[in-house]
């Protein structure tokens, strides 16, 4: 399968999403499928190299909500533009999967990782609700809540969408288990 992941966090964006980006798509790779993670630069620069997934920089550091429109036309672009279809189109945070809403990603199962602060900012937040949060979550064929907590509060904040939601919980990466250098 080709998977497409996007996310508005990645290493070396320090943080607990892109720990789970990095994770996910790295046990992707692993399984033999093809990985392209979209995300902003952070300044960072990287070669890519066999056996992770193939990452795409665009220009950007922290999300604020007056980005979504330029990220909403760089992944648009990016999806058309792609020399290959994808299988599945993952966001795997909140700034994708606003960005995400109206965009065609032809057949491919479109798929959001929900954490419990995703939900509650689509529900309270008043920018979230004018960018057409909860149209968003509609978009989605499945709904992946990081834990039973996060499907009930998607269950008490958006019923509607329960019936789309499985549960996934957050694993625990092997290197967590290394010790550490002295």
């Amino acid at each position: 399968m080709h998977i497409l992941l996007i996310t508005h966090e990645y290493p070396p964006y320090p943080g607990g999403v892109g720990r789970y980006c990095s994770s996910i798509a790295s046990a992707a790779v692993r399984a033999g499928h093809k990985v392209t993670v979209y995300a902003p630069a952070h300044d960072a620069t990287h070669q890519h190299e066999a056996g992770e997934p193939n990452i795409i920089r665009f220009p950007g550091d922290l999300f604020c909500m007056s980005d979504l429109s330029a990220l909403k036309s760089r992944l648009s672009r990016f999806i058309q533009s792609s020399p290959h279809s994808f299988d599945i189109v993952h966001a795997a945070d909140w700034p994708a999967i606003l960005a995400l809403r109206s965009i065609d990603t032809g057949r491919a199962k479109r798929v959001a990782t929900l954490h419990g602060s995703d939900i509650l900012l689509f529900k309270s937040s008043f920018r979230a609700r004018l960018a057409g949060a909860y149209r968003a979550l509609k978009s989605f064929d499945t709904l992946a809540c990081n834990s039973h907590y996060t499907q009930s509060l998607l269950r008490s904040n958006f019923p509607a969408l329960f019936s789309k939601s499985i549960v996934t919980p957050l694993g625990v990466d092997e290197v967590w288990f290394n010790r550490a250098p002295e």
